[in-house]
């Protein structure tokens, strides 16, 4: 029978030692997260203005777009960011009224079926828009969002017993 103060460093059922890190010299990550912020070449003088600024909107966090030249939406882009927009702002619209328990599914389905009609429109815009677009992946996900709530509301999720 072993005993537990027998045990010596490296034996089953020791946690591994960490290794020891060079506390001075920043680290990997450090020196990642500067090369990623353009914070390396240009030094300390730099470093307060390259922070993105953050708006606080109703409880959540929106970075602002960083300012760069040329940086312009297409008409496209506009439209599908402002239908991704309502999309959203309907969905959370929905989320509400389905948390309500006064309400029945008949008096949801209306919300339900704007939201579906919105849906359509920014598909239409999804068709447009190209696959490597950033905004596409966006859109896309909205769409999946919508669909699902859909299915969930079509197929009874949300019956009570």
């Amino acid at each position: 029978m072993t005993k537990i103060d027998q045990l010596h460093p490296g034996q089953i059922g020791q946690p591994p030692k960490a290794p020891e890190t060079d506390s001075k010299s920043g680290g990997e990550f450090a020196k990642l997260l500067d090369d990623a912020l353009g914070l390396q070449e240009e030094g300390p003088a730099k470093t307060s203005g390259t922070a993105p600024s953050f708006a606080k909107m109703d409880g959540m966090v929106k970075s602002a777009p960083p300012e760069a030249p040329g940086a312009e939406l297409t008409s496209l882009q506009r439209e599908g960011v402002e239908r991704a927009e309502r999309a959203l702002t309907l969905l959370e619209l929905y989320a509400e009224r389905l948390g309500q328990t006064d309400l029945s599914l008949k008096e949801l389905q209306p919300s339900l079926a704007a939201l579906e009609q919105e849906a359509k429109g920014l598909a239409e815009v999804t068709d447009h828009l190209e696959p490597g677009d950033q905004l596409h992946g966006i859109v896309q996900e909205v769409l999946m969002r919508v669909a699902a709530e859909s299915v969930k509301f079509n197929r009874g999720d949300y019956l009570t017993t």
